[in-house]
């Protein structure tokens, strides 16, 4: 039992990590969605010659642009757990590749083995039965 509460705990703690994450990233695109059609219906209800007003064609490019930039971030931001774990196990393989090992095996010195097999194996006394099926 105790082998498997503390990976419990410790994965619960990241779910909460991972959801407010995954959350945050799908919620921009209704934050983007809300902000641009408030300050849209607000810029269109200004007068002509007043300097933030705007027509409907200028805020429906500006809306598309939003959503669109929101939607890529969004989805980038739902990889950032992902993005963790990929620099982690980069490093790991970065170091790996970097160690110098205790043994030079393209080394020529050193003493080598006599070359005595031929490839033939031998097996004597050896019994072997199916647990379930004894007389075979």
């Amino acid at each position: 039992k105790d082998e498997v509460s503390v990976p419990y705990r410790k994965a619960l703690k990241n779910s909460v990590i991972y959801g407010l994450t995954y959350g945050i990233s799908q919620a921009i695109v209704l934050i983007a969605f809300a902000v641009t059609f408030y300050f849209g219906a607000y810029q269109l209800i200004q007068p002509e010659d007043h300097i933030i007003y705007a027509r409907f064609e200028d805020i429906y490019q500006v809306f598309i642009a939003l959503i669109f930039g929101a939607l890529a971030v969004g989805q980038a931001g739902s990889f950032a757990p992902n993005y963790t774990k990929a620099k982690l196990s980069a490093k790991r393989i970065f170091s790996l590749l970097d160690k110098k090992p205790s043994i030079d095996n393209f080394s020529k010195a050193g003493l080598k083995p006599e070359d005595r097999s031929s490839g033939q194996i031998e097996i004597q006394n050896i019994h072997f039965s199916y647990p379930t099926r004894q007389d075979i």
